[in-house]
Order: structure tokens, then C-alpha cells, then sequence
């Protein structure tokens, strides 16, 4: 194969918005991978950008109500 697509333009651009839609794939997916395999389901593998985790001290602890039992 020697025709190069980039997903951000031209054919490329075309056929990932196919692909998105048709597999509905995420708009806050980063990038995305697609196996056709003979006698198999089509594999989608999506790829994300990391989601920050909290730190301990910003969680808030909720009240915990042990009626009357807490000491």
C-alpha cells in the first residue's frame, strides 16, 4: 500500500468521520485502531487521554450517621 490518508484532511479526514460515526467511536477518543479480520468481529481499540486523579486531600469525606453510635 503506498497511499498515505491523514485523519485530519483531504480522503483521510472523510473516511475517519466514516469510521467514527459508523463505529461509534467517541469524540474524546485521541486515536483509534480497527482490525478486519476474515470470519472475525471488527476490533475497535481506542486510545485516551489519561483523566487526572484527584488528591486524597481534595475528596471530601462524607458525614458517616451511625445513629447515635459513634462514641
Amino acid at each position: 500500500m503506498s497511499k498515505l490518508l491523514f485523519p485530519n484532511r483531504g480522503q483521510g479526514k472523510e473516511l475517519c468521520e466514516i469510521l467514527r460515526e459508523a463505529l461509534g467511536i467517541p469524540e474524546t477518543c485521541t486515536g483509534f485502531t480497527v482490525r478486519f479480520g476474515t470470519n472475525e468481529p471488527v476490533a475497535v481499540n481506542c486510545d485516551y487521554y489519561p483523566q487526572e486523579v484527584p488528591d486524597e486531600e481534595d475528596l471530601e469525606q462524607p458525614a458517616v450517621n451511625h445513629r447515635g453510635l459513634d462514641g
